[in-house]
């Protein structure tokens, strides 16, 4: 719920994706990156996982009856995150498209290899770009590490041939990009930041 010290403002805006619930009588902006994690596909559709994911989706449906009661407002990042959103939530947004700077970039002529820029987190696929990764050669992954995923890396690096390059400066990951002749991406993603930056 809304913490008790958000009705000192005018506006409230949430940026996380997390779901919250208005208690106020502010308005409040939600910018969807994500159907807020709401899923029906892939590992949670069955077994274990469908369990899993049991109390999530029931706090889900009480968010979404609660969001068409109060004053919210929704901006999409994507028409795709839109359209999931009115599927899935039965209200519409505006969509608000992620800016990069085109001056940023630069290219070079000649390029070589075969890059990955991602995340190590399970929703990203990266035990898949790994296996992919390790049957050629000059392939390279850019990634962000955070504590919380290094379960997930230790076991999916343990046998990975690939060289992999931490939580390095945007800088060198705009000049690897540059320098690689493909980009390799394998998660689905509702907008894929790191796709139109390539």
């Amino acid at each position: 719920r809304t913490p008790r010290q958000f009705a000192n403002f005018d506006m409230i805006y949430v940026l996380s994706g997390n779901m919250v619930i208005n208690t106020t009588n502010k308005p409040m902006t939600f910018f969807n990156s994500n159907n807020f994690g709401l899923s029906s596909d892939g590992k949670y559709k069955s077994g274990l996982w469908k369990l899993y994911y049991l109390p999530y989706k029931i706090m889900m449906n009480k968010f979404k009856k609660d969001v068409k009661k109060s004053s919210v407002e929704f901006i999409s990042n994507s028409m795709y995150s839109a359209s999931l959103l009115a599927k899935d939530f039965g209200v519409k947004s505006s969509i608000k498209y992620h800016t990069i700077n085109p001056k940023e970039f630069h290219s070079i002529n000649s390029k070589a290899g075969v890059i990955n820029v991602s995340r190590f987190s399970p929703e990203k696929n990266m035990d898949f770009t790994i296996k992919v990764f390790n049957s050629f050669d000059s392939c390279k992954i850019y990634a962000n590490l955070s504590t919380a995923n290094k379960p997930y890396y230790n076991r999916i690096t343990r046998n990975n041939a690939s060289p992999v390059f931490l939580n390095q400066k945007r800088g060198v990951i705009i000049d690897a990009l540059a320098r690689a002749k493909v980009y390799f991406h394998s998660s689905k993603e509702t907008f894929g930041l790191a796709v139109v930056e390539s």
